[in-house]
């Protein structure tokens, strides 16, 4: 089992990257084995990083939420996938314009690039039957939208029909709400825009896509194998994480444990598997 491979491995490494919900938290109840492996982690001298598929809030909201929990961190240290999808999006589409699915904090992200958004220019387009002639639309773009409708399902649709392009932040399928309930997730809305169109997005920016891993290890200057990603869902964040080349730990504060791993693919298992973070400080490097 993953949690008995050699744990004098992780010495050397010098970046972690740290999913959050299901890591530091659960449907914002704090965790604290791990809020105390990132403190710790922080004493050592040792880079930290946070990384989440969510896109409803901005790095800004994100970064206020780990003070509370008293985790200090840089805006540069957050990385949401509303955050790396605006980012590559801007590369490609430089001041496109855009009709989002999806909350504030994808809104906000978007807009820190240079994009328009239609759903600003244009408040009430999507309460409109047909799409006016002179109203185009680049790009849709697909994050998590606790307030979706029909009406922004069709105007996304019609705008798709019209020549935009299709992308989507992550493809969660669902998202760990309070009481230990799950919710529908971007996958949900994926698939059923995906389900009317016969048409997949052209790209999904999130985990367990590798692209958002490699450009932080990019950023921060780090080698794959002096990084180190820890999650909760082996099918985005261990996934992710392995597709990039980098050393994979999995809890079981969040979504999966051990039992999945006897249902899950290869590419889904972890390097390290623990119940929580409190055994990786016990049980390693952590000590002085």
């Amino acid at each position: 089992m993953p949690e008995f491979k050699d744990l004098s491995l992780l010495k050397n490494k010098t970046l972690f990257i740290f999913d959050m919900d299901g890591i530091l938290w659960n449907s914002m109840e704090p965790i604290p084995s791990g809020i105390s492996a990132v403190q710790k982690l922080h004493k050592l001298g040792k880079q930290v990083v946070f990384l989440t598929n969510n896109s409803s809030k901005s790095r800004e909201s994100y970064k206020e939420i780990l003070s509370q929990l008293g985790i200090s961190c840089e805006i540069k240290d957050i990385f949401t996938s509303g955050y790396l999808t605006a980012k590559i999006l801007s590369c490609l589409y430089p001041s496109a314009k855009i009709f989002v699915i999806g909350e504030e904090g994808l809104i906000t992200e978007l807009k820190l690039e240079g994009f328009k958004i239609l759903n600003e220019e244009f408040p009430d387009l999507e309460n409109k039957e047909s799409i006016p002639i002179n109203i185009r639309a680049d790009l849709i773009v697909v994050g998590w939208d606790r307030k979706v409708t029909y009406n922004k399902f069709r105007t996304a649709m019609s705008l798709i029909k019209n020549g935009a392009k299709f992308y989507a932040t992550n493809d969660d399928a669902s998202f760990p709400a309070p009481n230990n309930q799950l919710w529908p997730g971007t996958g949900a809305i994926i698939a059923f825009l995906s389900t009317a169109l016969n048409k997949k997005p052209e790209n999904i920016f999130g985990k367990p896509n590798p692209d958002g891993i490699l450009s932080i290890l990019r950023i921060n200057k780090t080698l794959q194998d002096e990084a180190v990603l820890i999650g909760d869902r082996l099918n985005t964040d261990i996934l992710g994480g392995n597709r990039a080349g980098i050393t994979t730990i999995a809890v079981e504060t969040g979504i999966n444990n051990r039992q999945d791993l006897l249902k899950a693919p290869q590419e889904q298992h972890p390097t390290y598997f623990f119940t929580n973070l409190d055994e990786l400080i016990k049980r390693n490097f952590f000590r002085n």
